[in-house]
């Protein structure tokens, strides 16, 4: 369980195997506590780190916008010796992943963005804001929000509340434009079930605008399709990244067919 000191903070990772690096960002007021689930199977054939966000699970819980949480990724590269990764994120960190290879494309080999969100609106936005609001937060939740951050988890989460309320936060995370200028090898996953928060049409959007991406989405599935059916999940990331560490060149991977 290794922790250093990142831009000033303290950040947490879980760490496993060998081979090609992937670096996996949780969603919106998570942690790695989500995803750590995936490491030994993933951790098959490649060096996988899961990382708590800055602000978040087990890393300092200084308040953090998304500049940051991009600094941290690159920063994390860094310490590790790595010149770029893979970079895989679910929902918030799909926005994260993705910024950060538009801002630093020379860091990122590759990318894994599973239901993710283009930019939040209309009622994307008021569905995010609904569930994150801590007046919404019930027994169950506050256990959840325990286990994932700690006793001080209602400062967590009150934090990404009024975090993400601010314009240059959304802004920031607005990739509609800036996506089309991503050329990075791109791999889109996702479960066919309607979500308002994760709109089905966002994946889509992004594969159109991400030349050569490829798109995968299960059918009957829930949206979290990493979580939904692991195994499929595991052997589609998989294969994206050998064909990835096979390229010479760091082009957009041949696209897969939408299922």
């Amino acid at each position: 369980m290794p922790d250093a000191i990142l831009n000033g903070h303290k950040h947490h990772w879980e760490e496993a195997g060998a081979g090609e690096p992937l670096i996996m960002l949780h969603g919106a007021a998570s942690s790695s506590r989500s995803l750590v689930m995936h490491l030994p199977a993933l951790a098959e054939g490649l060096r996988v780190l899961v990382v708590d966000l800055r602000g978040m699970g087990r890393s300092s819980h200084a308040s953090s916008m998304p500049r940051d949480w991009v600094a941290d990724v690159v920063a994390l590269e860094d310490h590790l010796g790595l010149s770029s990764a893979h970079l895989y994120g679910s929902s918030l960190g799909a926005r994260i992943a993705l910024r950060t290879a538009i801002d630093h494309p020379q860091r990122v080999k590759s990318l894994i963005l599973d239901h993710p969100i283009i930019a939040v609106e209309g009622e994307t936005g008021a569905r995010l804001g609904r569930g994150l609001n801590m007046g919404a937060v019930n027994e169950e939740r506050a256990r959840s929000y325990r286990q994932l951050h700690g006793e001080d988890w209602q400062i967590v989460v009150q934090q990404y509340f009024t975090n993400r309320l601010q314009p240059e936060f959304q802004e920031y995370l607005n990739l509609r434009e800036p996506s089309r200028s991503v050329t990075l090898p791109t791999l889109i996953v996702r479960g066919d079930q309607p979500d308002t928060a994760h709109p089905l049409a966002h994946a889509c959007e992004l594969a159109q605008n991400v030349q050569g991406a490829w798109l995968w989405i299960r059918p009957n599935t829930d949206v979290r399709v990493l979580n939904a059916a692991p195994e499929e999940t595991y052997a589609v990331i998989r294969r994206f990244i050998a064909q990835v560490a096979g390229q010479r060149e760091p082009v957009a991977a041949s696209p897969m067919p939408l299922i």
